[in-house]
């Protein structure tokens, strides 16, 4: 067999996944957090009282909610993550159980250094994947943790439709280079941002 298809854990065909500490998955974290924070909108510019109005039709509420959200997607990330995080604070085992979840996601593709055997067997990446979203999807569905994130879910961008129906897009400058990527920023995404073209909405 060539070398190529051998690890340096000595497994056959599988590559043991990059490592990272501790440190460097915070940093990470905090450095996404940090760069989110600084692309959101003014919050004083999204709740400015003048500038909300009754939409005249069902297609200028849409019209708005389109522009609006390109222009606060950050701001309205924002309010649907923090929607999530006091539904689940005010649930404590339902946080608890979140944050095993979310921990043990962090270990298998953050943490860990070496290939993952269940039953004997050799677990490749894809299959890891199945299997984790399997398990995760059957414990949140069986203790109910699904139903409360999607009812925050829910609450989180009924908020934002609501606020990008009344709220009056005409004095909003958008920079298409900006707007689609800062949500994608927010997300983590990483995609490469659309060439600079500015507009008036």
């Amino acid at each position: 067999m060539s070398p190529a298809a051998s690890d340096s854990s000595g497994v056959p065909g599988v590559a043991p996944p990059a490592s990272a500490t501790a440190g460097e998955i915070v940093s990470r974290g905090y450095d996404s957090i940090r760069f989110a924070l600084e692309k959101r909108r003014p919050w004083a510019e999204m709740s400015d009282p003048s500038a909300f109005s009754m939409p005249e039709s069902a297609s200028d509420a849409v019209g708005r909610i389109w522009k609006n959200w390109r222009h606060f997607c950050v701001n309205y990330g924002m309010i649907i993550v923090a929607v999530v995080a006091v539904r689940l604070m005010l649930n404590p085992s339902y946080l608890v159980l979140f944050c095993l979840l979310l921990s043990g996601w962090t270990y298998l593709y953050y943490v860990r250094t070496d290939p993952v055997v269940a039953f004997g067997m050799t677990l490749n990446e894809t299959e890891l994947l199945l299997i984790t979203s399997l398990v995760s999807v059957v414990v949140a569905l069986v203790t109910g943790l699904e139903s409360l994130v999607r009812s925050a879910l829910l609450l989180g961008i009924g908020i934002t439709l609501f606020h990008g129906a009344f709220r009056v897009p005409d004095n909003l400058f958008l920079d298409d280079q900006e707007a689609p990527s800062d949500f994608l920023a927010f997300l983590g995404s990483g995609r490469t941002p659309s060439p600079p073209v500015s507009s008036r909405v």
